[in-house]
């Protein structure tokens, strides 16, 4: 049955009649399954950080993928406006467009992927070349969550390039747009991005501290209650090594600053000491890393394992003794010593500081 859209539309009417006939095909289900076979195999690979490897299958599935549609891809395209109505619209005229769509999609992830695995090899403009594809297909089909990652894989590509104006406006869009489609952990990764951006950059205090709250917001969005205790302690010791170069150079220390930077260690050290007492291990994640794609693993921390978190509760309390030994006179009142030194000799050999 015609739609209405298909009878105001020949062009679109003789694209629906194209693909329909390219998945009559027995080659178009197998060049289909393979492309997707080969993403997943890609994403495999990217977790074990098998760069080649992941070029390989992603070179392979981008072809089987453009094969699929062959000279109906761009026609596709085309017809597709950046609006999830036309999208809409386009999978009700039938399963040969919905199928249509759908190698688009792993087109898109592919190509992101592949952009992921080029900067990793310092290969910059093949890097921009899948991003410019990726992003323009992701658009076109009105996916936010993908667009999101694009932009932030070319905010990594503009710090690597060392262009840092255009880094933060391509980051601040990514945040913006996962912050609508209610993405908190795609966002996550692009507020660490935008942390690691002016953590470089000398006068920018404020700002980080800004930016790591809002990262802090993002993890309770998401319920990751571990990525909220490790922001916790990396915001503790970003304040404390502020607070440690103000009082070499002499600057007298407000006592507003120190209690709240006694709070976010104490709140990392509370987290990681019932961890400790109950002996957990955990798989859970800290909401994406700076390069990854569908997990943005590309600067996550990855798995959280019983060793580790001894060696991060050793760096919490000797981050708190530090500060409390700043300034007495300021009258933050320590966890008992005895608490803290009765975790520092549970840190494993050869793991005295986080990764």
């Amino acid at each position: 049955e015609m739609t209405a859209e298909e009878g105001e539309d020949p062009k679109l009417k003789e694209l629906i009649s194209a693909l329909e006939g390219l998945q009559a095909t027995d080659a178009w289900g197998s060049k289909k399954e393979q492309a997707a076979v080969l993403l997943e195999n890609a994403e495999a690979a990217r977790a074990t950080k098998q760069t080649d490897r992941v070029l390989d299958y992603c070179t392979e599935a981008v072809s089987l993928s453009v094969g699929c549609l062959g000279e109906q891809r761009q026609a596709l395209l085309g017809a597709l406006d950046g609006t999830q109505d036309k999208v809409m619209a386009l999978m009700d005229s039938g399963e040969a467009v919905e199928g249509a769509l759908d190698v688009l999609v792993t087109e898109a992830q592919i190509r992101q992927l592949s952009a992921e695995a080029h900067m990793d090899k310092g290969q910059l403009l093949e890097a921009k070349g899948d991003l410019e594809v990726a992003e323009e297909i992701s658009a076109k089909l009105s996916d936010e969550v993908e667009t999101a990652r694009c932009l932030r894989s070319r905010g990594m590509l503009c710090l690597m390039q060392k262009d840092v104006a255009t880094a933060e406006e391509l980051l601040r869009r990514s945040v913006q747009m996962c912050r609508t489609a209610e993405e908190p952990k795609e966002e996550a990764a692009a507020l660490k991005l935008l942390i690691k951006l002016h953590g470089q950059s000398e006068g920018r205090f404020d700002r980080v501290c800004e930016l790591y709250h809002e990262l802090l917001e993002a993890h309770q969005r998401g319920g990751a209650s571990h990525a909220v205790s490790m922001t916790l302690l990396r915001l503790g010791q970003f304040r404390l090594e502020k607070h440690l170069s103000d009082t070499s150079k002499g600057v007298e220390l407000e006592y507003a600053d120190l209690e709240m930077t006694d709070m976010d260690l104490g709140g990392a050290l509370d987290y990681l000491s019932r961890r400790n007492e109950e002996g957990l291990g955990s798989d859970e994640d800290e909401g994406g890393g700076g390069g990854g794609g569908r997990g943005g693993g590309g600067v996550a921390d990855g798995g959280v394992h019983d060793g580790l978190d001894g060696a991060r509760l050793h760096v919490v309390t000797a981050s708190l003794l530090q500060l409390h030994a700043l300034d007495e006179k300021h009258c933050i009142v320590p966890p008992p010593l005895e608490h803290l030194e009765q975790h520092q000799h549970r840190v494993p050999p050869g793991q005295q500081q986080p990764p």
